[in-house]
């Protein structure tokens, strides 16, 4: 019997607590490869899973300090009006890390507010993430038309010069016949 009521009783808090907003939030680095100079997309995605609207919404991240990055676009703080209930809003941000080092990408805040009154939750976390240095980035990641020049033109020694004194050769004797 008491098992009945202890199950009667969680099914009437599940059920009073999906009256309200339920916000789920997440936080993404969009980049496969993180390097200093480099732009870094992080991207929020928050999405409303309750049965109403969540009204007074705001997401910030202080992970990202002037110190160590340098905003190009989008803005560490975002609000808006209100979720509705099953909907979601997505917000990105472009950064330039300033120093290579491994970076703690941890949570934003996002608050809002439903009808229990002022609420708060945490985005995912990314994690710890190594951010290359600038050199070492465009040594493995971009294209080296200068060194492929470099290796045609001296790859013409061992192969241009036998053909030229072939061909000239094969002319001196073609000549003389």
């Amino acid at each position: 019997m008491k098992v009945v009521f202890v199950l009667a009783a969680l099914c009437l808090v599940g059920l009073v607590a999906g009256e309200s907003a339920l916000l789920l939030a997440g936080k993404s680095v969009q980049n496969n490869v993180l390097a200093e100079n480099q732009d870094l997309i992080v991207k929020y995605i928050i999405f409303n899973k309750g049965t109403s609207a969540a009204t007074d919404v705001t997401l910030e991240d202080s992970n990202f300090l002037p110190a160590e990055y340098f905003q190009i676009t989008g803005s560490t703080k975002a609000t808006w009006a209100s979720i509705p209930a099953g909907g979601n809003v997505t917000h990105a941000i472009v950064v330039k890390p300033l120093f290579t080092n491994y970076f703690n990408f941890s949570s934003a805040l996002v608050t809002y507010t439903n009808e229990d009154g002022q609420q708060e939750t945490l985005t995912s976390a990314p994690g710890v993430m190594g951010i290359i240095s600038e050199a070492n980035f465009y040594r493995e990641f971009h294209h080296q038309y200068f060194e492929w020049a470099f290796f045609l033109l001296l790859l013409f020694v061992p192969i241009g010069f036998p053909y030229f004194q072939y061909a000239a050769s094969a002319a001196g004797h073609s000549k003389s016949q």
